[in-house]
């Protein structure tokens, strides 16, 4: 039971640092697509496949943009129209 128990906590841990990792690039990676800078983004429903394409919606100034990137390429935002 213990061992259960550790092993959750591990799993649990990890998502937790990987999602707060992925937050952050994400906003790196919106910062030269929407012209902000990543303290004035935040960053909702990122999203990543199982070969590496990105999804997410950034927000900066009260406009969304939809972002996307595949992996070792550049990201690309539009605005949502509203």
């Amino acid at each position: 039971m213990k061992k259960i128990i550790t092993a959750t906590s591990l799993i649990l841990i990890t998502m937790l640092i990987n999602g707060c990792a992925s937050k952050f690039m994400e906003k790196r990676y919106s910062t030269g697509a929407i012209g902000c800078t990543s303290d004035e983004i935040t960053v909702k429903d990122g999203k990543v496949d199982v070969f590496g394409f990105e999804t997410w919606v950034a927000t900066c100034k009260g406009k969304d943009y939809i972002c996307s990137r595949e992996r070792d390429e550049s990201t690309n935002c539009k605005e949502v129209s509203k």
